[in-house]
């Protein structure tokens, strides 16, 4: 029976991950508590006890602006980790399933694929890109998944803000000029899903590399924040967010200690075509999350 072994369970994606994968009884979870990855001595243990065919590596430093000032703690969660990971991955031969980001490239480009150069613009980037690496020159047997714009119900995210927002302001400015694609936790568990099943029987064959994962469709914040407030404003019976105002303001004249890639868009053709899965828009994911924070 395949051992699958869940990091990050209380983050927004080990949340729903574990959602899915949880109720199996070849599954084990572990929140931060259980499994510090930046540890590897409690990392070697695990792998030693559990001995686990895939390993869904949830666990993620995702402070993107408190990474520029908390950079030991980034370094070691998205960097230093995957050495740990890779290690006793391969001691075990489990494969490693890793979960990486669009902000590894610099967004001088309208859309990239996994054959273009990375150059990341921030520190969460550059330590998000060297996790790759070490995974990568470990040996192991990785998937790395790059995403982007993640959000879900549990933890904190763009969506969970501007919810919160649209409750106690009744005018506030958005970023317009930073373009990406929106993906919901769900859309990312739903379909890790779907490729361990239906590869379950036979997991040599599942096709390794890196993969950009993400919906169809691209937008900005601002425009995200609309469309946030107005299916919040059609599902919500006991408050109405008609009268709230938000205006679109420009990065360069936002305050922030952190540079952002202009345009991150993620092509998905590779991974349609390796894994014959249509994806959705981004709508339909965002729509749903707003729907089950608030219902």
């Amino acid at each position: 029976m395949c051992r699958i072994l869940i990091t990050g369970k209380n983050g927004q994606l080990g949340h729903d991950l574990c959602r899915l994968f949880g109720t199996q009884g070849n599954v084990y979870s572990f929140d931060r508590k259980q499994l510090d990855i930046t540890n590897e001595t409690m990392i070697k243990s695990l792998f030693k006890e559990i001995k686990p065919h895939i390993v869904l590596n949830a666990a993620a430093y995702t402070l993107v602006e408190k990474a520029e000032i908390d950079k030991s703690e980034c370094y070691n969660v998205n960097s230093k980790s995957l050495d740990y990971l890779g290690l006793y991955g391969k001691q075990y031969d489990s494969i490693i399933i890793h979960f990486s980001t669009d902000y590894i490239f610099d967004g001088t480009k309208s859309i990239y694929s996994e054959n273009d150069v990375p150059n990341p613009l921030n520190y969460y980037g550059q330590c998000k890109l060297e996790g790759e690496k070490k995974l990568i020159n470990s040996g192991v047997r990785n998937l790395i998944f790059r995403t982007s714009w993640v959000s879900g119900k549990n933890g904190s995210n763009f969506v969970k803000k501007i919810l919160t927002f649209l409750k106690l302001n009744n005018n506030f400015e958005v970023v317009c000029d930073q373009y990406g694609t929106p993906t919901s936790t769900e859309f990312l568990s739903n379909t890790i899903y779907q490729i361990l099943n239906k590869y379950y029987e036979n997991l040599s064959s599942l096709p390794l590399g890196i993969y950009n994962l993400c919906p169809h469709g691209k937008t900005n914040w601002y425009e995200l924040a609309v469309f946030v407030c107005k299916v919040g404003n059609r599902i919500q019976s006991n408050h109405s967010f008609e009268e709230i105002k938000i205006n679109p303001v420009s990065s360069e004249n936002y305050k922030s200690n952190v540079v952002r890639p202009k345009n991150s868009c993620l092509s998905n053709i590779k991974f349609e075509r390796k894994f014959n899965l249509n994806l959705p828009s981004w709508e339909i994911g965002i729509e749903n999350l707003v729907k089950d924070i608030l219902l």
